[in-house]
């Protein structure tokens, strides 16, 4: 009988551990597509990199890369070893002058 219980208390340990592992890579993605969200719209190459930085920074991430091909915006970031890439591109051409 202690087997069993045993036995049960690794699985469900080690379910845990997924499910706070797969949490955590989905947070990170997610600041990830926000990230690149907020600096496709900016045309300014330089603004659009801070303004990927200081959303990550909301979310508790860090910018490890930052490329902008284009219009499209590629942004890295990482957060406790976890790594995740999104990339956005604005859905019109923008213009210096859009907001």
């Amino acid at each position: 009988m202690a087997g069993v219980i045993a036995l049960t208390m690794a699985v469900a340990s080690g379910a845990m551990l997924l499910g706070s592992r797969a949490t955590a890579r989905a947070r990170v993605q997610a600041a990830a597509d926000a990230a690149a969200l907020a600096a496709a719209v900016e045309p300014d190459p330089g603004l659009a990199e801070r303004r990927a930085a200081h959303l990550a920074l909301a979310n508790h991430v860090e910018v490890v890369a930052f490329e902008r091909i284009g219009f499209t915006v590629v942004v890295t970031v990482r957060a406790s070893g976890t790594d995740a890439t999104a990339a956005a591109s604005p859905v019109a051409e923008p213009s210096a002058s859009d907001p």
